[in-house]
């Protein structure tokens, strides 16, 4: 059923890796069989889409070009095709109407073939490495660029059960480096991976080489790396990085696999390598733990600890890859680009490729973006705020965007070849098919469960985020909106369904709803069915979620949830965010806790113990401290204050302004830890009299280094920020037990109490 759709045409097998040439209209084609790579050359034309009004077509014509007509009406009518690289070049900084896909895709949009087709996962070599880093003692962080620093160690780990340790023991650090090379020629992986290896372990080992003018050509053809910086969009933010293109081999870092993993769960407190490698159960039995800051001191002194450390890690990496990798490389068996670019990129330019690989096959003109407006989005709301002490239930709408898609026979207008509906329908059976398999087969269930983890994410990224998209070539923000209509329509009956018999809606969010269970239903599951029977159309499907004992919700997006285990699990930018000091985050963790045990006193108990250890500098550095990184040179950083934030610039920032002052010299990459110190009284004169009086400062003038810390923080402003820890709590409790224990509430914090009032 339409199977070229998904796959493309061309059925090969065993391709590991596709590289352009330098004279760019040839490519190297790697494939893999068994334990051997074999390479060929293959001719390879670029192309772009172009129209045929656009005047600058004219200096398109020469012996290396040809402009072929296209079938239909969409806007891009003329398939430009060159061996010219110059040209195209030309042509794209200087046509109005023109659409170039990304040279590296290129190949695989035009020939149909895919990486890794017939692999399963294990079948591609995979090398995880590691570095163990020394710093000088005068420094916290480890920095490549300062010549006291070193690689100490190079641990090497692969999918095969092979590894090899490298340390400054045996070899010099120079001697390390240039074996660190050869190993990866000797046992050629088609892939390197790594956490955090593109912001810190390529960047280290890239800067080392250099130092000691050793080519880091790790590639296939012996070629050094390309470096580029990027970003990957991960949920609300974006995460910048040095992009690493080694010829012949792709770069995984299983960090940015467990970010993409987790954005929509949100299940991780944090992406350490030790703490992802706990969670997911793939830490080595008796594993060797180290803190950070040990790390010189080991080396100096227990080296053969510190190597046990550093197998572990690269045993747990690789533990962490056959985790989260799974989903992301069975997708590239039908993506049309490189496994690293399907594991970056977004899924909008994902599916445009797969449009132009269908619309190019059938030798058709192709479509450009609708533009850009408003439409309504899904439904996220908070009936109630505050504790719920009672059995709850998150009932989720099973695949509610595809299933309205299929439904409402979404079709983007646009689309004249009505590939759309195709694939949708192609994407639900392929699920329906691995998920029966996974039930059959119980040998290959990670690998069902992987295609199954692949083929969603396409179809929920077809089904509205493409299409509301205002890149996406065949875009369509009508069907896009009815899309959204429809889902809220589904919601609103869900929530009165669920008033009807008796339940009571917490909150709501695009696609499910967390709600009371009724107290004549035995069980959640009979409440989840009875709501899912409410609706007539068999398609639309209710299914239970997660089961909890109580909850409270503090705003729209934060929350925390007390398990039917009775382990906590806390959500939210509002409770959990990076600019809460450790004393905060501990202090509304024990608050919850407190509150779901039944003690709803103990929590002021505590907000009053943090003033009076805050008032008599009973608490600790470790508690306050707050970590900053130098993430631009600091000339930059002063041209860019200098400028002010209102021409582009920025305005001035902790970390920058105590490097500033400090004697050590600071690279980018360094970090800076630090707190809020109580600015020296100064004298002023009020009426002919002379009054002692704190300084009005801002943050980034009263910081100090941490290691300098002596009692002596802000006593007024760590107040302050425990009064805005504390009250995230103002929909729990009310309005008098905070002014009974002199707890002021400003306007912002009343207008916040009014709004839990009127959500019940």
């Amino acid at each position: 059923m339409h199977e070229s759709i998904l796959y493309g045409d061309d059925s090969e097998e065993n391709i590991v890796a596709v590289e352009r040439m330098k004279d760019r209209s040839m490519v190297q084609i790697y494939t893999r069989d068994g334990n051997t790579i074999n390479e060929r050359v293959e001719h390879s034309p670029l192309f772009a889409y172009v129209n045929s009004e656009d005047p600058a077509l004219r200096r398109a014509k020469d012996d290396t070009t040809t402009l072929h007509p296209m079938l239909g009406n969409l806007y891009y009518d003329r398939l430009l095709t060159t061996r010219n690289t110059g040209l195209l070049y030309n042509l794209r900084d200087r046509c109005n109407h023109i659409n170039v896909p990304t040279m590296g895709h290129q190949f695989y949009i035009k020939s149909g073939k895919t990486l890794f087709k017939g692999m399963d996962f294990d079948e591609t070599h995979a090398l995880a490495f590691d570095i163990e880093t020394y710093t000088h003692e005068d420094y916290e962080f480890s920095n490549a660029n300062r010549k006291s620093d070193k690689i100490t160690i190079i641990a090497m780990y692969d999918n095969r059960g092979w590894f090899r340790i490298l340390h400054g023991m045996d070899m010099s650090e120079p001697t390390m480096l240039k074996e660190f090379v050869k190993e990866i020629h000797k046992r050629d992986p088609d892939i390197l991976v790594g956490h955090n290896v593109f912001n810190f372990d390529l960047p280290y080992i890239e800067t080392r080489c250099k130092r000691f003018d050793i080519e880091l050509a790790i590639g296939r053809n012996g070629s050094e790396p390309y470096t580029y910086e990027t970003s990957m969009r991960l949920a609300d933010r974006d995460r910048a990085y040095t992009n690493y293109l080694v010829h012949g081999r792709h770069v995984i870092d299983t960090e940015l696999l467990a970010r993409q993993a987790d954005v929509v769960k949100r299940s991780f407190d944090n992406y350490s390598l030790k703490y992802l490698a706990q969670v997911i159960g793939v830490a080595p039995e008796g594993r060797t733990y180290i803190a950070g800051e040990d790390i010189a001191d080991t080396w100096d002194t227990d080296p053969y600890e510190l190597i046990s450390y550093a197998l572990d890690d690269v045993v747990e990496t690789i533990g962490l890859y056959n985790h989260f990798g799974k989903a992301t490389y069975y997708s590239t068996q039908f993506f049309p680009m490189g496994y690293q670019d399907v594991f970056r990129l977004g899924s909008g330019t994902k599916i445009d490729n797969i449009f132009m690989r269908y619309y190019m096959n059938h030798m058709y003109s192709f479509s450009r973006p609708e533009n850009s407006r408003q439409i309504s989005g899904g439904y996220a709301d908070v009936f109630k705020y505050g504790l719920t002490p009672d059995h709850l239930v998150y009932a989720d709408v099973k695949s509610l965007y595809p299933t309205l898609a299929t439904v409402l026979g979404i079709q983007p207008k646009r689309d004249e070849l009505r590939m759309f509906q195709k694939l949708l329908k192609l994407l639900k059976a392929k699920r329906y098919d691995v998920k029966a398999k996974s039930k059959e087969d119980g040998a290959q269930q990670d690998m069902w469960k992987a295609m199954d983890g692949a083929y969603k994410i396409l179809l929920n990224t077809m089904s509205y985020g493409y299409l509301s998209w205002n890149m996406g070539a065949f875009n369509d923000y009508d069907e896009a909106e009815r899309i959204t209509t429809g889902g809220v329509k589904v919601l609103n009956q869900m929530i009165d369904r669920t008033k009807d018999m008796g339940g009571l809606p917490i909150k709501c969010d695009t696609d499910g709803m967390l709600t009371t269970v009724p107290k004549q239903f035995d069980d959640a599951d009979e409440y989840i069915t009875e709501i899912s029977d409410s609706f007539d159309n068999d398609e639309i499907i209710i299914e239970n979620d997660g089961e909890y004992k109580q909850a409270i919700i503090f705003d729209k997006k934060s929350y925390a949830m007390e398990n039917l285990d009775g382990s906590v699990t806390l959500k939210g930018q509002t409770v959990r965010g990076r600019s809460i000091e450790p004393f905060g985050r501990d202090l509304i963790t024990d608050c919850v806790q407190s509150i779901f045990d039944g003690r709803m006193l103990m929590p002021f108990a505590m907000y009053e113990g943090m003033i009076n250890m805050i008032k008599k500098r009973l608490i600790g550095i470790e508690q306050i401290v707050v970590k900053g990184n130098i993430k631009e040179s600091l000339d930059d950083y002063l041209h860019r204050v200098e400028l002010g934030s209102q021409n582009g610039g920025r305005n001035p920032d902790s970390p920058y302004e105590l490097a500033l002052k400090d004697d050590k010299e600071y690279e980018v990459g360094d970090y800076i830890k630090y707190y809020v110190k109580q600015p020296p009284m100064v004298i002023t004169h009020f009426r002919n009299r002379k009054k002692l009086q704190k300084p009005k400062l801002k943050k980034y003038e009263s910081v100090e280094f941490a290691d300098k810390y002596d009692n002596d923080h802000d006593v007024e402003y760590y107040l302050d920020r425990l009064d805005s820890h504390f009250k995230r709590f103002l929909p729990v409790f009310d309005v008098e037990e905070f002014e009974r224990h002199n707890i002021k509430l400003n306007t912002k914090d009343k207008r916040k109490l009014d709004l839990y009032k009127q959500a019940g």
